[in-house]
């Protein structure tokens, strides 16, 4: 059954009712073709409530826009779309000229800032070392796009998309992400289901990190951000200091330094962590926000990223399988980065929505203070 403008439509009744399910939901294939986005293809999902948002097919099936009724979730920086034949792998800060979008993948043998690594088990004379570019490759490798539609599933109309993108050199990595975006029609929330698998012959490193960028107008001055944080594990030196700015966002300002954190959360029984950044104030206190659910089993660590510069104003709400303090050394030093085995795959769900309202919010609120109540004030 289908959830839509205030009533329940059986597959049948929408059948009369539309010549094509496309006149109050489904999904569009374009491609852009002008400027630095041209030739990228791309997929847009409309659910018929008002929330629509488009995957970037050749940008490793990332979430660009997002919207609810015009309303923005996600980020758009000034660099916006561009294809990924302009990426610069050998620049170390390559990622920052393709960064964009409410969802980046960050992965899938690196992430975090660049650093230089041992190569030697791919038993290569000439392969002992790689330097690894800020947030590894897979953000920018187009996807195999193996299908997507319109499913009527057990009464309801599943919205969905599926593709594979590889990560691959001769004598190094061969790595393969699978991933599956859906949702139904009546939602305004979206799932990801990721399969990270090693389909090479030799162990290879894996981290990953699901880089979600909130903008304006869910952050604003007075937005909050709430989570189940037991405890605020680290922060750059540059939040020192800032107390309660974690939690409470500010406007945007002129030479901001990024912010970054390293919360411990806590979980449900299954895993499953809520996040959220809400801003009640929305609308003259009609309220509008954002919210994630993750699993603690697969993503162990999470960051939370602030870059409250003018014109760069973002907040970045990072699951991710290492510690952003420990970086791919550190992370390695502890014997905690995952090598993935020959044959050997690791799987990922985030689940994204909109909290319309007030209400909404209020209610998602205490389900996370169910789970922890979140420190006042950063420690550092």
């Amino acid at each position: 059954m289908a959830n839509l403008f205030g009533k329940i439509y059986s597959k049948q009744e929408l059948m009369e009712l539309t010549g094509q399910i496309s006149q109050v939901a489904g999904i569009e294939a374009f491609e852009y073709s002008d400027g630095a986005a041209r030739g990228v293809r791309n997929l847009e999902f409309r659910t018929g409530t008002g929330f629509r948002f488009t995957v970037l097919v050749d940008r490793a099936m990332d979430i660009h826009h997002c919207e609810l009724n015009g309303k923005p979730i996600g980020w758009h920086s000034a660099v916006g779309v561009r294809h990924p034949a302009y990426f610069e792998p050998q620049n170390p800060l390559g990622f920052l000229r393709q960064f964009s979008g409410l969802l980046v993948t960050c992965g899938l043998d690196h992430a975090f800032f660049g650093e230089k690594d041992d190569t030697s088990f791919y038993l290569y004379p000439d392969y002992k070392a790689e330097q690894y570019p800020l947030h590894g490759r897979v953000a920018n490798l187009p996807a195999r796009l193996k299908g997507y539609g319109e499913t009527w599933h057990e009464g309801e109309c599943v919205l969905w998309a599926e593709g594979t993108v590889k990560q691959s050199m001769v004598f190094g990595e061969n790595l393969e992400l699978t991933r599956r975006i859906s949702t139904h029609i009546g939602a305004n929330s979206f799932n990801i289901h990721d399969e990270v698998s090693n389909v090479g012959f030799y162990p290879t490193p894996h981290m990953y990190l699901a880089h979600i960028n909130v903008g304006f107008p869910i952050v604003d001055a007075g937005s909050e951000f709430v989570a189940p944080i037991q405890k605020i594990q680290w922060a750059t030196k540059s939040a020192h200091g800032s107390k309660s700015a974690y939690r409470i966002m500010d406007p945007p300002q002129s030479n901001h330094v990024e912010h970054a954190y390293d919360h411990q959360m806590s979980s449900k029984q299954n895993g499953t962590v809520v996040v959220a950044l809400v801003n009640r104030k929305f609308n003259q206190g009609e309220g509008f926000g954002v919210y994630l659910r993750y699993n603690q089993n697969q993503y162990k660590h999470f960051t939370e990223w602030r870059n409250l510069n003018k014109s760069s104003y973002v907040v970045g709400l990072e699951p991710c399988t290492a510690s952003v303090a420990d970086g791919r050394i550190g992370t390695k030093e502890k014997g905690e980065l995952t090598m993935l085995q020959p044959g050997e795959k690791q799987t990922y769900d985030l689940e994204i929505g909109v909290l319309v309202n007030n209400l909404e919010i209020e209610k998602l609120v205490a389900e996370i203070q169910k789970l922890e109540h979140q420190p006042n004030e950063c420690p550092f």
